[in-house]
């Protein structure tokens, strides 16, 4: 079993106990009769994790079962919360999540349950079928003017509470008309909950929004602290900006999650500093910890078609997030350059159950630089774990680190049973790179570490070499590689 490298610490959702909370919040707040799925965010410790209960909420659940093929049918709802038909009322739910050594975090959090026709705590669309003349409630949604929740301009106040999405369907949303191509979020003005309905399997129905002429952004007086982000965005091959993200995120913006988002042919218009992404977290993060993002989820994210453009990167480009989860999430785009990039001041990261797969020279997976925008220090403590990478040229790399000089390297790097399988260059400069766990090397430099390297390198399987052949293909031995909640390693 591989010791475990970063402190245990719940990311999502985070308890009553925190202070500061917003009472419209995805895991505060549900419409009644709605199926109910939360994912419970979870970074350190050595997983796979149990996840144990305590509520008065009937019905109230957590996935404890791991597909056996994540990489194919991703995680679905292991390790959520889950009520097919929760009731009106108020509750209070204890989550206890205990790794393979026997370590557990909690968090305990009161949530309500009210009624789904209550315009003051939700509004809702239905791209099909429903009309903008209507109310938004449940009963009578919306159709597609996205201005009716989020407002005509930055300046317009419409309900702190959430946006949900009933049925199949596209919407357009309109820019703020005060901005040139934004829509503001601000959590003081207007909700920054934007959910896709999920039917009683938990699979979300199919809204789309579609981001040609418009951007979220929570700069220059914008906030999104409290953000929950759950539908599919297809950008049309749309090239709006010099440096297209959908998503831009300002610092010190907490609890921010991106579940089961896909984007689908985001431009990335022509690259410049800011690093085209499907999110931007920019650049502000100082030595001062309220200046990070703290609390960052993505989970059960994609992102495919991808048109080519010079540095364009994949899930997002990061500065100063602080305590962030990457679970789950799959990127099949043959023009990224990086699928995660965290870049400086990112600070204790896991990245656990992906796959990054593709094709363009120079990609690498994840990447993480030194020497740019060091306000807050370089990056450090990074976790990949359970991860499968997949690359398919000459020049690509698993996972690079990069710096200026030796002397502003990453720190703390750190991985356990993740397969790196195609044929990898080294390449970057500084850097360092701890110890390797039980991982599988079917690739000549599948870790890119510069001159200071790993500890521990190889062509082959690093630790428990009983359990793989040369190739990277299991052995009968392989059981004992599990662990206790269903884990199965991609067969390679």
């Amino acid at each position: 079993m591989p010791a475990a490298n970063l402190t245990m610490r719940m990311i999502h959702p985070r308890p009553d106990s925190d202070g500061g909370i917003n009472s419209w919040e995805k895991h505060k707040l549900h419409p009644s009769g709605i199926p109910l799925f939360i994912p419970i965010g979870v970074i350190g410790g050595i997983p796979p994790y149990r996840y144990t209960i305590s509520t008065d909420m009937a019905g109230l659940t957590v996935g404890q079962d791991m597909p056996t093929d994540w990489i194919a049918n991703g995680l679905q709802t292991y390790g959520c919360m889950l009520c097919a038909n929760p009731s009106i009322g108020s509750y209070t739910t204890t989550l206890t999540i205990t790794d393979q050594a026997g370590t557990s975090v909690s968090s305990t959090c009161t949530h309500s349950v009210v009624d789904r026709d209550d315009t003051t705590k939700f509004l809702w669309y239905a791209p099909s079928t429903g009309n903008n003349a209507n109310s938004g409630s449940y009963s009578s949604p919306y159709k597609d003017d996205l201005s009716l929740a989020m407002g005509a301009a930055s300046s317009t106040t419409t309900i702190q509470g959430q946006v949900w999405i009933k049925e199949a369907g596209t919407i357009t949303p309109a820019k703020h008309t005060d901005l040139t191509n934004s829509i503001r979020l601000d959590n003081t003005k207007r909700p920054v909950v934007i959910c896709a309905l999920r039917n009683t399997s938990y699979v979300r129905v199919a809204a789309v929004l579609s981001m040609t002429a418009t951007r979220f952004n929570s700069i220059n007086g914008g906030n999104a602290t409290g953000g929950y982000f759950d539908f599919a965005i297809d950008g049309s091959n749309s090239a709006l900006f010099t440096d297209y993200q959908p998503f831009l995120i300002d610092d010190s913006q907490n609890r921010i999650s991106f579940v089961g988002m896909t984007w689908t042919n985001v431009g990335v218009g022509s690259a410049g500093s800011d690093n085209p992404s499907m999110v931007f977290f920019t650049t502000g993060a100082t030595s001062s910890d309220s200046t990070y993002n703290h609390y960052i989820l993505f989970r059960g994210c994609t992102e495919t078609g991808r048109p080519s453009g010079s540095n364009s990167y994949s899930l997002t480009s990061a500065y100063g997030i602080k305590y962030a989860l990457f679970e789950d999430c799959h990127t099949y785009t043959s023009n990224a350059e990086t699928e995660i990039y965290l870049k400086d001041s990112c600070q204790e990261v896991t990245i656990r159950y992906c796959s990054f797969d593709n094709n363009n020279s120079g990609a690498y997976g994840v990447g993480a630089s030194g020497g740019q925008n060091q306000n807050g220090g370089t990056t450090t403590n990074l976790e990949y774990v359970y991860s499968f990478f997949d690359g398919l040229n000459t020049s690509g790399r698993g996972i690079r680190f990069n710096a200026s000089d030796a002397s502003n390297g990453i720190g703390n790097g750190f991985t356990s049973r993740c397969t790196f399988r195609g044929s990898w260059s080294a390449l970057g400069s500084g850097g360092t790179y701890k110890a390797t766990n039980d991982v599988i090397y079917t690739s000549s430099t599948p870790i890119d570490a510069g001159s200071n390297s790993m500890t521990s390198a190889g062509t082959e399987l690093q630790g428990n070499t009983a359990y793989f052949d040369s190739s990277g293909k299991l052995t009968a031995t392989y059981a004992a590689y599990r662990g206790t909640r269903g884990w199965e390693i991609f067969d390679s």
